[in-house]
């Protein structure tokens, strides 16, 4: 897994594995301590850029799971500050903002192709 995730999800995983409590009563708690499963989905999701791509799934229980693509700078990724993005709304996928506004392509008008993005934020931050 690329190592600027681990700030990122090293939280969340410490949060799912123990309980949730309000005023000291467990409103959720888990059974077993969840491990984050991070597997490339066999190719990138942008060739347009030279930052390493990564994909992958966080496993909350069995029947879900929170899905990431975490890209690194085309410009000095060791020193490059590093975003979470993430779309408001329930149901709502932040892969819309990737494809249209800030990911290193952009979906063409078609909503076939992808190309490269000019602005995109992963062009100099994480």
């Amino acid at each position: 897994m690329a190592p600027f995730l681990l700030p990122i999800l090293a939280p969340l995983g410490a949060c799912i594995s123990g309980s949730v409590t309000k005023g000291g009563a467990p409103l959720l708690k888990l059974s077993q301590p969840r491990t984050v499963n991070a597997t490339q989905n066999g190719g990138v999701f942008c060739s347009h850029s030279t930052g390493k791509q990564e994909f992958g799934y966080v496993e909350v229980s069995k029947l879900n799971k929170y899905f990431f693509a975490a890209i690194e700078a085309d410009v000095n990724p060791q020193d490059a500050p590093t975003f979470l993005y993430l779309q408001g709304g329930p149901g709502t996928s932040s892969m819309h903002a990737a494809l249209r506004v800030h990911g290193p392509c952009i979906m063409d008008e078609s909503g076939q192709e992808l190309e490269a993005n000019t602005y995109s934020w992963t062009a100099r931050s994480n």
